[in-house]
């Protein structure tokens, strides 16, 4: 008669081992990944994912707006997009967030209305960060170099009078033929309209602009 052989699990023994292990190369392990994963470098693909996704979906109203209207009149504001996006709330009218880089802590206030270039409606976003959509200014054409403006704060937090910082907003020009670009990526003769003046002139991309997190869409 063949002997045969049953198959044997882990004793208690065992498996007490087998757990006493994982947890002594969880205590050196899990604090290495949490610095990597708070490092700058990986701070600032991360906060450029965002504003990638944002842009995606500034994009995606736009043409949800076509859609729904079907046209684009001339003086379509930012803000005009904000029933098309996906946010978590509005924001306070008391909210204030960073403009974009190295324009000496220009604030962007979230109070609606047709004020100062810098007033705007502000959603609290679902990856944590917040977007200002202007409401004073609109394309004033149908040109495809006529733009309304936004933009992402990343971490929704004003970081005051600074010319960069790691929390630092950023501008993004919504064009009239859908194509979106940073501050830094304007195109040259971009053109917006200011409530209740006249039609302004960008002078084209500023290098220093974007701030340092941001590496391009």
């Amino acid at each position: 008669m063949v002997a045969t052989h049953q198959p044997r699990g882990f004793s208690l023994v065992e498996i007490l081992i087998t757990l006493a292990i994982m947890g002594v190369v969880a205590t050196f392990a899990i604090p290495k990944v949490l610095d990597s994963r708070n490092s700058n470098t990986n701070l600032s693909a991360r906060q450029t994912t965002m504003a990638r996704e944002v842009a995606f979906m500034i994009m995606n109203a736009y043409e949800q707006y076509k859609a729904a209207n079907n046209t684009v009149p001339a003086n379509l504001k930012a803000s005009d997009l904000t029933p098309y996006m996906n946010y978590v709330s509005v924001l306070p009218t008391t909210t204030q967030l960073d403009s974009h880089a190295n324009t000496g802590g220009i604030i962007s206030t979230c109070t609606g209305g047709t004020g100062s270039s810098q007033i705007g409606v502000c959603l609290r976003l679902h990856n944590g960060g917040a977007l200002w959509a202007g409401s004073s200014t609109h394309f004033g054409g149908t040109t495809p170099r006529n733009v309304v403006f936004f933009r992402f704060d990343p971490n929704a937090t004003y970081e005051g009078a600074v010319n960069d910082a790691p929390g630092m907003g950023m501008q993004m020009a919504l064009y009239y033929d859908g194509s979106i670009r940073s501050r830094r990526q304007l195109k040259s003769a971009t053109t917006y309209y200011h409530i209740p003046s006249n039609s302004y002139p960008v002078d084209g991309s500023v290098a220093t602009a974007d701030p340092s997190w941001f590496t391009g869409f």
